[in-house]
């Protein structure tokens, strides 16, 4: 089993996230349609979020700089889940083996999806892995979708299944990739502003291709985890 697939090694993660008060997990608890039942309770890509998306964007930037800020005392710890830019580049060699048939999005349909994972696989040895400080704790996969607000003000993330110690750029792309396709482009740099650090433009677009090479994965029942 890969150190990202491991379950028990999120829950010292899951520990820090609950005493940081980020995971409203709690909200949906016993609704079997995943979806809370008071009408105050809500998720932050429902329509009324969208008729003011740049303090929607505002609201998931803060958030996931909230998560981002947990500080845990080793993050070389083998004991502590670990998400690498070469697992994600395992998963999108593993996809590409058993779906190449599949539609890519309009962005990468003029590419063969072999070219693809080369082109992940090159970037990945070019940018290298982050240093142990510079890891983060990630959700995975912190869309707007996953973002939980009750009366309007954000309570916290669920779907915690892919949470493990990453490279920040993983949770960025995911986040800005929702924020350009539920509220539209021009809320990005707002989501950023409230992130309160901009990404290297390099590191994110690899791993917006990441993610859009691991999808296929992320609707598989059981590996909720992402590329």
């Amino acid at each position: 089993m890969h150190p990202a697939d491991d379950p028990a090694g999120a829950g010292a993660l899951r520990a820090e996230v609950a005493r940081a008060r980020l995971d409203a997990s709690s909200v949906f608890a016993g609704s079997p349609s995943g979806s809370a039942e008071a009408t105050s309770v809500l998720r932050a890509d429902d329509v009324p979020f969208r008729v003011d998306p740049e303090r929607t964007a505002t609201i998931l930037g803060s958030a996931l700089g909230a998560l981002h800020a947990i500080t845990v005392a080793n993050p070389a710890d083998p004991e502590l889940r670990h998400h690498t830019m070469a697992h994600s580049v395992e998963v999108a060699s593993e996809i590409n083996a058993a779906a190449s048939g599949q539609a890519l999005d309009a962005a990468y349909a003029h590419i063969p999806r072999e070219r693809l994972v080369a082109i992940l696989r090159d970037g990945a040895e070019d940018l290298g892995e982050p240093n142990d400080a510079d890891l983060v704790v990630t959700h995975g996969s912190p869309t707007l979708a996953e973002l939980v607000c009750v009366d309007g003000r954000p309570v916290g993330f669920v779907g915690w299944e892919g949470l493990a110690l990453a490279d920040r750029h993983r949770d960025l792309a995911a986040a800005a990739t929702s924020v350009a396709s539920t509220l539209g482009p021009m809320a990005v740099p707002v989501f950023f502003d409230a992130y309160r650090r901009h990404p290297d433009p390099l590191r994110l677009d690899w791993w917006v291709l990441a993610r859009h090479l691991g999808r296929q994965r992320l609707a598989e029942p059981g590996n909720s985890g992402g590329a």
